[in-house]
């Protein structure tokens, strides 16, 4: 098992994600922003035909991340489905209740998402996030007419943008914004986190369905650009990244409050 130490956590936070982060470059530099924006709002399920004038750099990355890892095993994920299916309203309201309250005990978490404004709507950042939730656990995520894949490709780009976006203005302090590290963070808030919100609201689940659970979040980690190898492989693990993020983040803020 990683020994998740000052060092090797310090190491996650000078990292980005290279593949959105140039995609999202080379759009900014050739002024193609707006025209990306405007034919990717009519992008919305797996199969359907890319925009006729969609950007180059815009159509590599959508075309090297439009299917899930290699690795994936189908089972696990039907496992997982069948337990979202089983606890949807439950798992709602660990994500409503604890998942995302946690993200705004990290001071710098709550500054980021104050900088994006994402505090001025809690609401809709509640229901973007269940949604997202949503679409994971449908039969055809993954599959043609699926909604998951380009969701989740457009919020990667969506991060490249924001680190660029607050590098550029200088406003974020450290080397990179939503880097490696905060992914995991945030990875773990959405999947350890809610499954220990689900054991303290007394719901009861099986062993497996929490490991079936867990694995898919790993699938979605991977999906949204954090290097696969770094993702803890089971929840033993994602408990202590869990634990050790939150003990060397957390802490009051005035925008935590807000």
């Amino acid at each position: 098992m990683t020994d998740y130490t000052d060092q090797y956590m310090d190491a996650l936070r000078l990292k980005g994600d290279p593949l959105a982060d140039a995609t999202v470059e080379a759009l900014f530099s050739t002024g193609q922003v707006g025209r990306y924006n405007t034919l990717m709002r009519w992008f919305t399920t797996s199969g359907q035909a890319l925009p006729d004038g969609l950007p180059d750099a815009a159509r590599d990355y959508l075309r090297a991340t439009a299917t899930p890892p290699d690795w994936i095993d189908w089972g696990v994920m039907e496992q997982a489905r069948r337990f979202f299916v089983d606890n949807d309203v439950h798992v709602s309201t660990a994500l409503s209740f604890a998942a995302m309250p946690a993200c705004y005990v990290v001071p710098h978490v709550a500054k980021l998402l104050s900088a994006t404004h994402s505090l001025a709507y809690p609401s809709r950042r509640m229901a973007e996030t269940g949604q997202f939730t949503v679409y994971l656990m449908q039969p055809d995520a993954f599959q043609a007419g699926g909604r998951f894949l380009p969701a989740a490709q457009k919020v990667r780009l969506l991060h490249a943008s924001i680190r660029r976006h607050l590098k550029e203005e200088g406003r974020w302090p450290e080397p990179v914004a939503i880097c490696q590290e905060d992914m995991l963070g945030g990875l773990m808030m959405f999947s350890i986190q809610v499954l220990d919100a689900l054991h303290r609201m007394g719901i009861h689940i099986t062993a497996e369905g929490a490991d079936a659970y867990y694995y898919a979040w790993r699938v979605v980690g991977a999906i949204l650009g954090i290097e696969p190898d770094t993702i803890p492989p089971d929840l033993e693990a994602a408990r202590e990244f869990s634990d050790r993020y939150m003990v060397r983040h957390m802490g009051p803020s005035p925008r935590g409050r807000t």
